[in-house]
């Protein structure tokens, strides 16, 4: 458990500290997104400013919601304990919602999405092995909790980290719904605090 957070908490500083794309150093003649005097992509211009904690969170909680979606079909679709079905459909109701929001938000900075972590199983993305786990577990209520209460608190800890740190106030209004989802889901569930 003491592993698993400090790899959270490691990973989202790495994040904070690596510069994306839209960070990188400008070529010559040009500057930052966001930054005075910017050229804005050719379209719209920029609406909100984005900091570099907001997009980190962004781009890690994208991936997050959607590779927990096909544990969430298997949730509803398989024969499981009630509580486990029923917060897999209200998860399955919010987190392409989420998601939408957080692609609006990167938009709406004028920041393009990078697919920082794909092919990468981050803390709290569910992977290929944990879905066969599931799907072949002779106890599959125990496992099936297990990996969404791993994947349930970890996204929390990430939402939790916008909520403190982020910089720009619809994220962190989103993050912060996400926070409470969450926590609300974790308790119905009975998760272990932390896994």
């Amino acid at each position: 458990m003491v592993a698993v957070t400090v790899a959270v908490v490691v990973t989202v500083q790495w994040l904070l500290d690596t510069p994306s794309q839209s960070e990188a150093a400008p070529a010559a003649g040009s500057t930052l997104p966001g930054s005075p005097g910017a050229t804005p992509p050719v379209g719209a211009a920029p609406s909100v400013s984005l900091s570099p904690t907001d997009i980190a969170f962004i781009e890690l909680m994208i991936p997050m919601n959607e590779r927990a979606l096909p544990l969430l079909d298997l949730l509803v679709d398989g024969s499981v304990a009630a509580d486990l079905r029923d917060a897999a459909v209200m998860l399955l109701r919010s987190y392409p919602d989420e998601t939408a929001q957080l692609r609006a938000a990167l938009e709406a900075g004028g920041v393009a999405e990078q697919g920082l972590h794909a092919g990468m199983d981050m803390p709290g993305y569910v992977t290929v092995d944990q879905l066969a786990r599931v799907e072949a577990g002779s106890d599959r209520d125990t496992v099936a909790r297990e990996v969404l209460c791993w994947h349930l608190n970890q996204s929390l800890r990430v939402a939790q980290a916008e909520v403190d740190n982020g910089s720009d106030p619809a994220v962190r209004t989103v993050a912060q719904s996400m926070v409470e989802l969450r926590a609300t889901t974790v308790a119905a569930l009975r998760c272990r605090q932390g896994g």
